[in-house]
Formats: C-alpha cells, sequence, structure tokens
C-alpha cells in the first residue's frame, strides 16, 4: 500500500471558494494529488472512480470539499470486499492508512508482498471440483516482525479489503484457494492476478537489466541505453499499478536504491503524491 500525501494546491483553491463543488471536480484534485490508483490495492483504476468516505456506510452522489481528509480513490474490487462498509473513528484507528501511516517502506514494512504457490480450486455450485490449477500469486502478508500495532493493523487492513481474495475462499491447511465457480467466470476480483502479472512484469524488468549490464561495452553510448532502458521500465511500472509490488521485486532482486528511486520516484512517469519525507521508503526504522 504506497504510502501518499494528500496536499493539493487544487483542493486548498477549491476551499476558498464558497458554494458547493462536483464530486467529479473532487474527484479529479484527488488523481492529480495521488495517481489513476486505487488507495489500497494500487491497481490502476478504469471507468468510475469512487471516493471512498470511510466513516460511513454508503458512498455519497455528492461530496464536500471539508470532506477532504476522509477521501481516498478505491477500486470496484476493494469496494465490494469490503467487510465492514461502516467504519467509526475507533473501528477506522485499528487499519493503515496510506495517508496518515507509513503503510510500506523496504525495512520494516507493515505489509509485504510475497509470491506463493498456490493451488487454485474452482468448484461448482454442489462443491464439485471442476478445476484444479497450479499456480503463483502474490499475497498481501502483515510482517511479523512489525511492531505489534503496526502488524495487528496491517492484519486488520487486509482482512477489511479482503486483499487477497474473499477469506473463506482460502484454506491455508492445505493451500488452497477454493473459488465458486460464478466468481471464477466472471473475473469478480482481479487484484491477485494484477499483482502477480506486476510482479512478474519486475523480474522481466530487472532479467533485461542483468542482460545489459553484462555486456562488456560499458561506454558513453552504453551508458544512454541503459537510461533508455530504465526509462522504459518506470513507464511499465506505472502503467501497471502495484507500486508495492514493483518496489519489492526491485529490491529483493538488485538491492540498488538508486535504480529503485529512478524507476518508482521518476519524474518522468511519477506515481503522484508518494510519500518520501527524508527519504523514509528506503530506511529501516
Amino acid at each position: 500500500m504506497r504510502p501518499v500525501n494528500k496536499i493539493s494546491p487544487h483542493i486548498q483553491q477549491l476551499q476558498q471558494q464558497n458554494g458547493p463543488v462536483k464530486t467529479s471536480t473532487v474527484t479529479n484534485a484527488l488523481i492529480d494529488t495521488i495517481g489513476n490508483y486505487c488507495s489500497y490495492c494500487e491497481m490502476m483504476l478504469s471507468g468510475y472512480h469512487v471516493e471512498h468516505l470511510r466513516y460511513t456506510a454508503t458512498w455519497p452522489e455528492n461530496v464536500n470539499v471539508s470532506m477532504w481528509d476522509d477521501l481516498l480513490l478505491i477500486c470496484n474490487d476493494c469496494r465490494n470486499n469490503i467487510r465492514v462498509p461502516e467504519l467509526n473513528t475507533l473501528s477506522a484507528d485499528a487499519l493503515l492508512w496510506p495517508d496518515r501511516d507509513m503503510s510500506f517502506n523496504l525495512y520494516n514494512s507493515p505489509l509485504q508482498y510475497e509470491l506463493r504457490p498456490v493451488k487454485y480450486v474452482v468448484v461448482n455450485t454442489d462443491g464439485d471440483r471442476i478445476l484444479e490449477q497450479e499456480m503463483e500469486l502474490v499475497f498481501v502478508v502483515a510482517n511479523p516482525a512489525a511492531a505489534a500495532t503496526l502488524y495487528q493493523k496491517a492484519f486488520n487492513t487486509i482482512n477489511h479489503f479482503q486483499l487477497n481474495m474473499q477469506l473463506e475462499y482460502y484454506d491455508a491447511a492445505t493451500n488452497e484457494l477454493r473459488i465458486p465457480e460464478t466468481v471464477h467466470l466472471q473475473h469478480a476480483d482481479n487484484r491477485m492476478f494484477k499483482r502477480t502479472k506486476a510482479w512478474h512484469e519486475a523480474m522481466r524488468a530487472v532479467e533485461g537489466l542483468r542482460g545489459m549490464d553484462s555486456l562488456p561495452d560499458k561506454s558513453e553510448n552504453h551508458s544512454a541505453l541503459r537510461q533508455m532502458l530504465v526509462d522504459q521500465i518506470a513507464m511499465t511500472a506505472w502503467y501497471s499499478g502495484n507500486w508495492s509490488v514493483w518496489m519489492t521485486v526491485l529490491h529483493q532482486q538488485t538491492n540498488d536504491a538508486a535504480l529503485t528511486q529512478s524507476v518508482l520516484l521518476s519524474t518522468a512517469h511519477p506515481f503522484p503524491g508518494t510519500r518520501n519525507e527524508n527519504n523514509r521508503l528506503f530506511i529501516a526504522e
């Protein structure tokens, strides 16, 4: 979950105006400020962008500029899988919020991303298995090494948004995801699959860099070509979303903070609003 800042000159200007403001105007201000990505699962948004007012059970047709502090962007998959739609101040404080918490960093992050083997099982209405497939999927997990409070918040957040599909689908004892046939056919929850696709895209990007770095030519022309490749990787990450997955793979595979920053804090293809004050994304806390 990418940590973000919601400091927006657009909203500051709107707050100086009198009268109501269109929901679409506030939506656009959010997108300009923190990017066109779900604030929770990090998928790129398409179509209808939903403002998530975190303390109410319904999503209002109209929002007020005064609600800015309680608004984030949410995708339909996260919205449809929220377990407890109505939050109050106490229950909201039990979750991680990307605009208030350091929800991810490369060291001691409360949320971590892991590629795991899993048996994907599709069952019909009678409970019969009609498809079994071994695959790898990227799970979001709470970091057991994090401070106790952060660990619990991370655990609650994963459960609240069901970031690893619906909880009742997963059997940890058998490492099976048992998906109802209707859900499987409707592709009702694509978050894990998009996350896994981003993981493999990041791995291919690293392999490309390794291939270029293995070339004997270390001339100025080679450096320029390598920078072009890095810029291309930044664009691929920008289009695929899943920023935390890209951060994880690049760090694990290269341990090159400068490279990771050049891709995911790129000025050419930025993830707007990424919070990295005092370089906190790259420092163990």
